[in-house]
């Protein structure tokens, strides 16, 4: 049934809803007046038709399908609750965050749009959930913390796509199974710009399909799958959504697709990169802002720094780069920059001509409107994208000039290869002609051009989708075992999600001030510093590891005759996955590994040992070792310390703290608040509900004792930092088993309710949230939770105690234990075979653990065959679950009763026993 709003704003049944009626929903939630064919989309969503794909001319706001489905989800409960947004990109600024953020604010604090927040069950103090899987907004987990509400992700295809097969990039491998249950039922995934991203599509596809076949006994919320494209490769189908008669009428695209936009070829001899800088240069003064687009990362700076030496020193800020190998941090300063936001419509003050030099990262999800610009010639899916970013909104009187640059004699030389560049010139100049040599460019004209490609046509000019290995089911039960650390039939995702390019190597860099005081303990301490604080891609730099390990080298160079810098000795980090491969230390030009054995000191034999080291691995540097230019890119020229990006309410606060003094330093960053006027910063902390997650002793620096201060290193997390692998049973407040056990099952209730559980499965995970937690009873676990620290008013036994510091546990998890008195429960063993497995699943899983290992080890019980027994029988509970309920599918279900763990801690914490 689809419900409308009528003119007195009540609500009525309607079949589909008139232009004026979602006009002004739009509008309220967009604050712009939508196209026709959003119009027509949105009716499409209220009735469950969602197309195979959705083809639109780049510039006509593909992103808001996102504002689409948020209205339609208001008024049609039946569409996902999730939705994820896929780019290939990482764009400076996301359009899809833009947009997300708009929607969150509107419906937040719009008075119009109260009824649509109303019917999605969002207010001011509950806000739509956004997850950025970079940037601000990364670290959150907000999409992880109710499962009945809506929610956005926005992610690159290597975040989204490794999450999606259970092996979640930069996740802990007891978050994996949660993230990739939420990512594949009840959601919707748009991937932006399909065309870039050929295998990604394979594996949408194969996760769709897997999702279809499943013979479940209950009917699980569905997965969707929605590319978008404005360069489609394929002919029209009738489920693709395109532009209709209709449409092209519609004025304001009317506008944009006749956007002009003069194309001309310029041929140049050698020197194509400087010959950019210098085209581009020449329009200084003459316009507002010029777009340079280069195939190439060392292409693009040497365009930028001929710009740069023909406008003089005073004009530095004036060019700027955007490429794909900085960090989140830098790629979100670049989008507050005058500069960037010339291209964005928001004209300096000053009339100075503005120019962004752009690789890739600048073709695709970045809202860019240049008057004029430069290219070099790449494929044609390019080289359409590119013209996308100019005159993007037709308001160019005369029109857009649009340079490409060709060196006809290195052209001639890759004939063979593909794409086949010759072929997209042939192509680009069939675009109608105009005088001058220009060609029209218009969107209107290139996607007549495209209609009418012929597929052999498309096969030359396209880039061609990269090999990757045949992806089948058996991985994917692979992927899932997730607590294993080893697995033999477990390969590695990257040639899944993306293909096999053997010339992408890349090596991640991350900066940060503790890494002097993580290099002092050893790997399985630093691993679990990590796993506690995991990167924000906002500290994530990407580099070719080719390239960054030439630029390392010759840093070290510079040391070793006579830098500064060079009498400074220090560690860094060499991890590669949740390990860490390497500590290195650094000391006067020369590299040591953890075991003291020496690099090569010859720079060509140190660049092949280093290039091996670095391959596939995150280094971990502190912030003397620098390495960031004036652009944010890695560069061997530059000694300028690095500084930590700022925090928001969601970050880590990272503490070294003498224990003799309780004098504290904080590491990097701005934090909510200042602790160096409290008296007591830990009473601080737990008075604002932090919680200590990490805390380690130091050894002494350079193997001395020092008998006057001992150190420790410690992480806190404030109270919503979404952190939902409950490893330590910690809480701001000591919290009973009774009450956590009740306020879970009340909290699973109102989940299953939401979702529409059937009977027997709502009454098997009650029962499970109802005996979770009971393994926590064990005088063992009492014991190392220190609860005799605990307020007596409490009732024993505790579930959650003020994190004072644990002991021992022996290899002792509370989920074995758990396990062990639920196979004695008379209402869980009287329900049927299938739902009791279910239920002494849940219980085994709910912190991650039990897919397919968990520890058996139990002081209640002293003969290892038992204990054997009862390990093997997890493994086969497991194995009978998943192939009932399908890997996403039991995932889901466990996620469920996660999800009412934390929220009933939660909960508790807000309001605390008196």
């Amino acid at each position: 049934m689809i419900t409308n709003l009528t003119q007195s704003g009540k609500l009525s049944t309607l079949e589909s809803v008139e232009y004026g009626r979602f006009e002004a929903l739009f509008q309220n939630i967009m604050h712009v007046k939508p196209f026709l064919w959003q119009w027509r989309l949105f009716n499409r969503f209220l009735h469950n038709d969602l197309p195979d794909v959705i083809d639109i001319p780049t510039g006509l706001g593909k992103t808001s399908v996102m504002a689409i489905w948020l209205l339609a989800r208001a008024f049609n409960p039946e569409l996902p609750r999730r939705l994820i947004y896929v780019v290939d990109r990482k764009a400076v600024v996301d359009q899809a965050t833009t947009i997300a953020e708009q929607l969150r604010q509107s419906l937040a604090d719009n008075p119009s749009c109260s009824l649509i927040a109303e019917k999605l069950g969002i207010d001011s103090q509950n806000p739509i959930p956004i997850s950025t899987l970079r940037g601000k907004l990364a670290d959150n987990r907000a999409w992880l913390e109710d499962a009945t509400c809506p929610a956005i992700i926005i992610g690159t295809i290597d975040m989204i796509g490794s999450r999606l097969l259970f092996s979640g990039y930069r996740t802990s491998k007891w978050m994996r199974p949660m993230q990739a249950a939420l990512m594949t039922v009840d959601s919707l995934i748009l991937l932006d710009e399909a065309h870039l991203s050929p295998t990604f599509v394979q594996v949408l596809s194969f996760v769709h399909s897997c999702r279809q076949m499943e013979n479940l006994p209950f009917k699980l919320p569905s997965l969707h799958i929605l590319p978008l494209s404005a360069t489609a490769q394929t002919k029209d189908t009738h489920q693709s959504f395109r532009l209709d008669s209709e449409d092209v009428h519609d004025a304001p695209v009317a506008i944009r697709l006749a956007a002009l936009k003069r194309l001309k070829f310029v041929n140049v001899k050698g020197g194509l990169a400087e010959e950019l800088g210098n085209r581009a240069a020449i329009w200084d003064e003459k316009c507002k802002c010029v777009a340079v687009f280069c195939n190439g990362r060392a292409d693009a700076q040497k365009a930028a720094d001929t710009i740069r030496q023909k406008l003089g020193k005073g004009r530095i800020n004036d060019v700027r780069l955007l490429t794909g190998a900085r960090r989140g941090y830098e790629r979100d300063c670049l989008a507050k920059h005058e500069t960037f936001r010339a291209f964005q419509g928001k004209d300096p003050t000053d009339g100075r001509t503005r120019y962004l030099v752009c690789t890739s990262a600048g073709e695709v999800g970045v809202d860019l409107d240049a008057q004029h610009s430069v290219m070099d010639l790449v494929s044609l899916e390019r080289m359409i994208q590119r013209l996308g970013r100019i005159n993007r909104r037709g308001e160019m009187s005369g029109g857009s000039r649009v340079e490409v640059l060709v060196d006809d004699e290195k052209l001639n030389q890759h004939i063979d290869n593909m794409p086949d560049l010759v072929t997209v010139r042939e192509v680009l100049m069939s675009l109608p002609k105009l005088d001058n040599d220009d060609h029209n460019a218009s969107p209107q004209s290139v996607d007549n051009l495209l209609k009418n490609l012929s597929q052999e046509l498309r096969q030359r000019v396209f880039t061609p989708a990269p090999p990757s290995p045949l992806l089948n089911f058996a991985h994917i039960e692979a992927w899932s075992l997730t607590s294993t650390d080893e697995h033999p039939g477990r390969p590695e995702i990257a040639p899944f999600v993306r293909g096999i390019v053997p010339d992408e190597v890349q090596t991640e860099i991350i900066w940060r001030e503790d890494i002097s005081l993580l290099t002092r303990l050893d790997s399985g301490k630093i691993e679990q510093a990590i796993e506690s604080i995991p990167p924000n891609p906002s500290e994530i730099l990407v580099e070719m590891t080719r390239s960054l390990t030439d630029k390392f080298v010759k840093r070290l160079e510079k040391w070793k005759e006579g830098n500064s810098h060079s009498a400074m000795p220090f560690s860094f980090l060499v991890v590669r996955g949740d390990h860490v491969v390497e500590i290195i230390t650094i000391e006067k030009g020369l590299l040591f590994g953890r075991n003291g054995a020496q690099f090569s000191t010859i720079p060509k034999k140190l660049t092949s040992e280093l290039i091996r080291l670095f391959s596939y691995s995150t280094l971990w540097l502190p912030y003397e070792f620098g390495g960031l230019d004036e652009d944010g890119l890695f560069s061997a020229n530059t000694d300028n310390a690095v500084t930590e990006p700022p925090k928001n309410e969601f970050s880590a606060l990272r503490l070294e703290v003498n224990l003799n003094t309780e004098a504290e330093r904080p590491l990097g960053g701005a934090w909510p608040f200042d602790l160096d006027h409290e008296e007591n910063w830990e009473k601080t902390l737990r008075g604002k509900r932090w919680r200590r997650i990490f805390k380690q002793y130091l050894p002494p620096e350079n193997g001395q004792a020092d008998s006057e201060s001992v150190h420790a290193l410690e992480y806190w997390v404030p109270p919503k930092s979404g952190r939902l692998n409950g490893e330590t049973g910690a809480a701001s407040t000591a919290q009973s088993l009774k009450d956590h056990h009740t306020w879970t099952q009340l909290e699973m209730a109102r989940i299953a309710d939401r979702l529409k559980l059937d009977g027997p499965i709502k009454n098997a995970m009650s029962l499970a949230a109802r005996h979770h937690d009971q393994g926590k009873g064990r005088e063992l676990w009492q014991n190392a939770m220190k609860t005799d620290r605990e307020p007596a008013s409490v009732e024993r036994p505790l579930a959650k105690t003020g994190n004072k510091g644990s002991g021992y546990l022996g290899g002792y998890r509370h989920e074995f234990g758990s396990l062990m008195d639920a196979m004695i429960n008379e209402d869980i063993m009287a329900l049927d075979e299938a739902h009791r497995d279910l239920a002494l699943h849940l219980i085994t899983a709910h912190h991650g653990r039990g897919r397919v290992f968990i520890p058996a080890y139990d002081p209640n019980i002293v003969l290892p065959a038992v204990l054997e027994e009862q390990m093997l029988h997890v493994a086969k509970r497991f194995a009978r679950l998943q192939k009932l309920w399908g890997p996403w599918g039991l995932a889901w279900l466990e996620t469920l009763l996660r999800i009412a763990d934390v929220t009933a801690s939660r909960k508790l914490e807000e309001t605390p026993h008196e």
